[in-house]
């Protein structure tokens, strides 16, 4: 009996053992990175890329600080279905690439709809205060791609540190790019000393007609310091928000107006602080849900915490909305605008303090559903000046 237990152990180690040795990461200190920052550790990392098979490429940094003069770019091969690219270090702030000012950091490109990529336990620090350069810039020149791709437990912000004066221009940048997870990972700008940030762009996923992006999931993150925390680009679809902090921006989730093709903006279990909107969107978007959210506005004269215009289908179920400052004139919880085609529902709300008015349907909304709400300190509950909308009762 123990023989033919020794011999399935050994049958089992083997396979295990096989698959290990296939799935090693090149280390990039093995071809020369320099983990003491001194040394540019662009040929290593061109050199760790080459030493794998061109298809399955795996680069891994140990703790240290890595400089870069140059974007660690990589295309994949479009005649494998199977490629796919990792760059991973040893934790968040453990492993931190460092790059010149001017310089993207890491720029990847998907040839094939079965292409992914996957970047974590790293942080991507950018040179200077940019208004164009990428922290993470993604390209699918694919059809739409179904393979699944991962940012994790990685920081993007200036190499200053936290909020300081560097920043990348657009922290994460996907384009054409579906089926990604962005989890645990930070994401920060620079307010230049003030409160709230005025320029950047935390993340932005967007696509075209041709390359619909889908499928793009943001959990238990923080889009901190950007003009816009979230930038909802064309033809984006499907882009599900939970458990994420945004704090310090302009705009927490940000639709502008003239975008096309966007449909399913889910938010959840997230909290927002930020100067000018929290959620605002501008252009058409069909399917919106905002749930179990904590919303502390206010602190900046003019602040609205959900705009919603454009919006076919939605509901505002269960949130919290705070103002911590004192009522200014344009100090609003919730404001609907622009109806399209379909009914909306804002239930089972608390709001509290000193907003101007808690619930504004606008001359321009219909068939708006409002029930069920608490009220505490607001000079106006509900402004109803739509048509169609139903007001129900609320505590006071």
């Amino acid at each position: 009996m123990l023989k033919y237990l020794l011999l399935l152990i050994g049958i089992l180690f083997i396979p295990a053992a096989n698959a290990q040795t296939t799935t090693t990461c090149r280390n990039a200190t093995s071809f020369g990175a320099d983990p003491t920052g001194v040394n540019p550790s662009n040929a290593a990392f061109s050199n760790a890329v080459a030493a794998t098979d061109g298809v399955h490429i795996c680069v891994y940094f140990p703790s240290g600080v890595y400089s870069f003069t140059s974007t660690l770019s990589v295309s994949l091969p479009a005649g494998s279905s199977t490629a796919s690219v990792t760059i991973q270090g040893d934790g968040s702030e453990t492993t931190q690439l460092r790059f010149n000012p001017g310089v993207d950091g890491v720029h990847l490109t998907l040839n094939n709809a079965f292409h992914s990529f996957h970047i974590r336990n790293l942080s991507l620090l950018a040179g200077d205060k940019s208004t164009t350069t990428r922290g993470v810039f993604v390209q699918n020149n694919a059809t739409i791609n179904s393979a699944q791709s991962h940012i994790d437990h990685a920081t993007i912000r200036g190499a200053d540190g936290f909020n300081q004066a560097y920043r990348w221009g657009r922290g994460v940048s996907l384009y054409q790019v579906s089926n990604v997870n962005v989890s645990d990972t930070t994401i920060v700008g620079s307010s230049d000393g003030a409160a709230y940030a005025s320029d950047g762009v935390c993340f932005i996923a967007e696509g075209t007609a041709a390359v619909i992006p889908v499928q793009i999931n943001v959990i238990s993150s923080q889009m901190n310091y950007c003009k816009y925390g979230i930038y909802y680009g064309n033809y984006l679809q499907g882009l599900q928000i939970s458990t994420t902090n945004f704090v310090g921006n302009a705009h927490g989730i940000f639709l502008p107006s003239g975008q096309y093709g966007n449909d399913q903006l889910s938010v959840s279990a997230s909290q927002f602080n930020n100067s000018a909107t929290d959620i605002y969107t501008a252009s058409l978007i069909d399917g919106v849900t905002i749930t179990g959210n904590n919303f502390y506005g206010g602190a900046v004269s003019g602040t609205i915490c959900v705009n919603l215009n454009h919006t076919d289908q939605f509901a505002i179920v269960g949130n919290s909305f705070i103002n911590l400052g004192p009522a200014g004139p344009n100090q609003n919880a919730i404001v609907i605008n622009d109806y399209v085609a379909s009914s909306g529902v804002i239930t089972g709300n608390v709001f509290k303090n000193n907003f101007v008015t808690a619930i504004w349907l606008t001359p321009s909304s219909q068939r708006v559903n409002v029930q069920s709400n608490s009220y505490l300190g607001q000079t106006n509950f509900v402004i109803n000046q739509g048509t169609n909308n139903s007001v129900g009762g609320g505590s006071m």
